[in-house]
């Protein structure tokens, strides 16, 4: 067959045939993943299994809501320690616009207190601790405005006792920024730098 035969026959249109039916037939059985799906939690609905993984669920993530992990690396202050921390990041890349434009070189230095800045302290403790706890008490009672972070304990669990917005360090973010590694701490803006005041407990009041 030459080439050019086989490219008409390729081309020809092909027609659909009705050629009959041969052999038996028999419907699909396989119940679609979907419906078995559904069929099971039916069938854990009707002998209560269903409830109680619910149930199961929900108590395990209030208790992890209610006990974070602490943060790694932080311990008790054991003296009265005050130091400055230079809150300034280097940019490793270069910082574009939206045209493609560099407005920030890397390796530029930036103080974010160049553009903003703290009107409030932070201050941060282990609520499994309770003279950590009477100790933020008593500086949210002289200064409102601040704001208490937890590296350990219930977050919730203070909020309701103080009624009062309280915030977990999650991860590890704010303490690893600053270097923080002891606890009960205040930290607070110092011109353009971070105060970071430790407190031994039993020592100077908040």
């Amino acid at each position: 067959m030459s080439i050019l035969s086989v490219c008409l026959v390729a081309a020809t249109p092909a027609h659909s045939e009705d050629l009959g039916r041969y052999g038996n037939l028999w419907s699909i059985e396989e119940q679609d993943g979907v419906e078995q799906m559904i069929d099971k939690l039916r069938g854990m609905e009707k002998d209560g299994s269903l409830r109680k993984l619910q149930e199961k669920y929900r108590d395990d993530f209030v208790h992890r809501m209610e006990n974070p992990p602490a943060i790694a690396g932080i311990s008790t202050a054991q003296e009265n320690r005050s130091y400055l921390v230079d809150p300034s990041i280097v940019t490793s890349e270069p910082v574009v616009n939206a045209d493609g434009a560099v407005v920030v070189p890397p390796g530029t230095r930036i103080n974010p207190f160049d553009y903003t800045s703290w009107s409030k302290a932070v201050v941060l403790i282990d609520a499994r601790d309770e003279k950590q706890v009477a100790f933020a008490k008593a500086r949210i009672e002289k200064h409102p405005e601040d704001k208490i972070i937890l590296t350990g304990g219930s977050f919730l669990k203070l909020m309701r006792e103080m009624n009062v917005k309280v915030y977990y360090d999650i991860g590890g973010a704010f303490t690893s920024r600053f270097g923080l590694t002891r606890v009960p701490a205040i930290v607070s803006q110092e011109g353009k730098a971070l105060r970071v005041q430790e407190f031994a407990l039993g020592g100077e009041k908040p």
